[in-house]
């Protein structure tokens, strides 16, 4: 597995499930997946398949971060656990593969 050196930390690269590596008060791992919007809070976002898998294999370590208002008053609200828990999912793309 190849690692980068990015802001202080090593990072994995996209293929983790989540954006950065973190660690509670009492060391346990906080798997953060950040996702931002210049517009409101219930603006939807966009989750990958891998990032969905993610969060519920590891339902108890994951954390969506959701920025909102980011060019006007940025605020932050984190939902816990499997996304799929915490929002209704809407498929909306597919993968077209010829023959």
């Amino acid at each position: 597995m190849k690692f980068r050196q990015g802001f202080g930390r090593l990072t994995k690269g996209d293929q983790e499930g989540y954006d950065v590596l973190s660690f509670s008060a009492n060391g346990r791992e906080r798997l953060i997946e950040v996702k931002t919007t210049g517009f409101g809070v219930y603006t939807p976002f966009f989750v990958t398949q891998n990032e969905l898998e993610t969060s519920k294999v590891k339902a108890g370590q994951y954390h969506v971060y959701r920025v909102f208002n980011f060019h006007r008053a940025p605020r932050l609200f984190t939902l816990p656990g499997a996304i799929d828990e915490s929002c209704d999912l809407e498929p909306t793309q597919y993968v077209a593969r010829v023959g």
